[in-house]
């Protein structure tokens, strides 16, 4: 087979997995608003960056934000200077950097096994068919870049390491951009990597060791660099709370003791075969990684185990933990596994009954839901709207993947197309229903009503920006203590105080708020500071 042929080969998967992303996009696009907190928030502080024209320091709520660099805000305002400010290009954004991920692992699988059709052909499916990128891929969520970058600096790594010298230039951009995207968190990507090599290179670097070190240092050094362009000017002008905040006090706390989402060690091992499935549940891939132990003399597959590993157990370290932080080993995951199951000869015709069986199990579990819910089951209350249709054709979806397919193409392809439409049905026909129980457009608008009209607007504990994108809101929202209400209304009885409340908080008061809607699985309020002295236990 050439070099020619095995292009093609690749691209023809690009273009359908393309289509299907295309497809999967533009579903979630209409059928779901914003989610708070995450979406609702970096939209938040593009637009005060926007507004404000403060693009160095980013700000939210009228504060110096040192969560999070900046990058992806800019990319958010090349969108608006273009097209004006709206929603859709800046939802777009991160998606369209996963689709260039799913390119960049293509191209990547071609240099690691450039004679190896099946790997190359496989790699992408199984990216974009693992459950953790689905759900994940169509956010606007700062994990996406950084698997792009992260996909970016390890492809320079490889080159550099076969004598490209362009190739540590993009090793350093990768890194580099990483920075920008989400600060130093890409290292743990990366760094590991690097400093197991002798593991993963078969023989010695072509121009040596010790040039190979400095060649390493030299592109973190020049990731360092683009990083500091930014980090110096910005630390200097968002002042000394920020500088410290966004050089140290960021990356040491998370590291060290996570002030937010602090979880165990084994946390992450414990979710892992959800994360990554269908693909880590299915007997296929562990009879693959039992019977080719040949591949631990394949220099491309100890690469990437030593990537996904590594990073794996640093980020297992780390005491701060969501799923959504393992997306940037997703790629090095799919080419583990396409490489494990290239080698694979032949299937039987049981081989997807794990993986079938699970989607009938949530087809089988949706339907019984919906069927009981909400007389016998406590669940949502948009759950039981849920057509009964909808889990049947899930169940059939699961039933389908047992048809007798011996071939290992078409049985990953048909997986991850099954996987995509389990998607589909859940953005149309559950999430759409869900969607009222997290669409804060409509009180951002009553927001935005009442700042042009000068009413002053205060927010019970800790506000996150969920309504300032939507609102357009020019000014600040205060942040109030619940026992420090009635001292703010008595000094702004004009105010308009926005709360957050557990389901039957409201069903002993008497009082009435100005406006009231479900708020993920809470209930959202508006109260009138002239009124507000008529629900203290409303507060309490």
């Amino acid at each position: 087979m050439n070099k020619k042929r095995l292009n093609l080969v690749g691209r023809s998967d690009l273009f359908a997995l393309v289509g299907l992303c295309a497809l999967i996009l533009f579903v979630a696009l209409a059928t779901r608003p914003l989610l708070p907190i995450q979406e609702t928030r970096a939209l938040a502080v593009a637009w005060e960056m926007w507004s404000t024209k403060q693009f160095l320091v980013p700000h939210l709520n009228g504060v110096p934000y040192s969560d999070k660099p900046p990058l992806l805000f800019w990319l958010i305002h090349i969108g608006w200077f273009t097209f004006g400010v709206n929603e859709w290009w800046a939802r777009l954004v991160a998606p369209l950097f996963g689709l260039g991920t799913v390119v960049l692992t293509c191209q990547l699988s071609r240099e690691l096994w450039p004679s190896c059709k099946k790997t190359i052909s496989l790699a992408p499916w199984i990216l974009v068919g693992s459950w953790l990128w689905m759900i994940m891929g169509t956010l606007t969520m700062y994990d996406v870049l950084v698997a792009f970058f992260s996909v970016v600096a390890i492809t320079g790594l490889w080159r550099g390491t076969h004598g490209s010298v362009f190739g540590w230039l993009w090793f350093g951009l990768g890194i580099g951009f990483g920075i920008l995207a989400k600060g130093p968190v890409i290292l743990v990507f990366v760094l590991p990597t690097i400093v197991l090599a002798p593991i993963w290179l078969k023989a010695n670097p072509s121009s040596g060791w010790v040039t190979w070190t400095i060649n390493c240092i030299g592109g973190l050094a020049f990731a360092a660099a683009i990083a500091l362009v930014w980090a110096l000017p910005a630390a200097r002008i968002g002042g000394p709370v920020y500088e410290s905040a966004l050089l140290w006090n960021q990356t040491s706390g998370r590291i060290i003791k996570s002030f937010a989402h602090g979880r165990p060690f084994w946390w992450y091992a414990m979710i892992a075969p959800i994360l990554f499935a269908p693909w880590l549940i299915w007997p296929a891939f562990w009879g693959a990684l039992r019977a080719n132990t040949a591949l631990w003399h394949d220099s491309g597959f100890r690469l990437v185990v030593v990537w996904f590993v590594s990073s794996f157990i640093v980020l297992s370290v780390i005491s701060g933990k969501q799923p959504h932080y393992l997306l940037p080993l997703v790629p090095a995951f799919a080419l583990g596994s396409a490489r494990l199951l290239a080698s694979v000869k032949s299937l039987s015709r049981w081989s997807a009954a794990v993986p079938a069986g699970l989607i009938c199990f949530v087809g089988i579990s949706i339907l019984i839901v919906t069927l009981l819910s909400p007389t016998f089951i406590d669940s949502p209350i948009w759950l039981h709207k849920t057509p009964n249709y909808v889990p049947v054709v899930i169940v059939l979806a699961g039933l389908g993947i047992l048809i007798s397919i011996k071939r290992m193409s078409m049985i990953v392809r048909l997986m991850t197309a099954q996987t995509w439409a389990m998607v589909v049905l859940a953005h149309v026909f559950v999430l759409s229903e869900a969607a009222s129980f997290y669409d804060v457009r409509n009180v951002s608008q009553l927001l935005k009503g009442w700042e042009r009209t000068g009413y002053p607007l205060a927010y019970v504990n800790t506000y996150h920006g969920q309504f300032h994108f939507l609102g357009r809101l020019q000014n600040p929202i205060i942040e109030i203590d619940s026992d420090k209400i009635g001292i703010w209304a008595n000094e702004n009885p004009t105010g308009r105080i926005v709360s957050v409340h557990e389901l039957n908080a409201l069903d002993k008061s008497q009082a009435k708020p100005i406006y009231m809607a479900p708020y993920r699985g809470k209930i959202l309020t508006i109260w009138s500071a002239k009124r507000i002295a008529e629900v203290p236990k409303v507060f309490n």
